[in-house]
């Protein structure tokens, strides 16, 4: 771009004194293509994932209360639930090698002894 060089320091000034949403909101209007970088707490405070309930606060019995995502999607008919907290680390283990996978009690403690899972 012709004198990109020296237009970038006027941009990173502009930029540097606004919030996103005071960037991003303005040049929506006229159709620009541009969007903020957002990180996850940005995310979880988002108006629009809160207006929508995409974040629920579970009571987990080891972590404690957290806000979790829901779902990328709201069906009027067949609404969804969470059953229960998201696992700890290596919980399911019995469920899925044992019971879905065919591994047995014995195998299952060998890999676990062996670092592979």
């Amino acid at each position: 771009m012709l004198h990109l060089e020296e237009i970038i320091p006027f941009i990173k000034e502009w930029t540097g004194a606004r919030t996103k949403d005071e960037i991003y909101h303005p040049a929506q209007e006229p159709g620009c293509t541009i969007t903020p970088v957002t990180t996850a707490e940005d995310l979880v405070n988002s108006q629009q994932s809160n207006a929508r309930g995409f974040f629920l606060e579970i009571d987990h019995p080891d972590a404690g209360r957290f806000k979790y995502p829901t779902w990328p999607f709201i069906f009027s008919e067949t609404p969804a639930e969470i059953e229960y907290p998201a696992p700890l680390l290596g919980e399911p283990n019995e469920e899925i090698y044992i019971k879905r996978l065919g591994y047995s009690r014995h195998e299952l403690v060998q890999m676990i002894e062996a670092g592979i899972i």
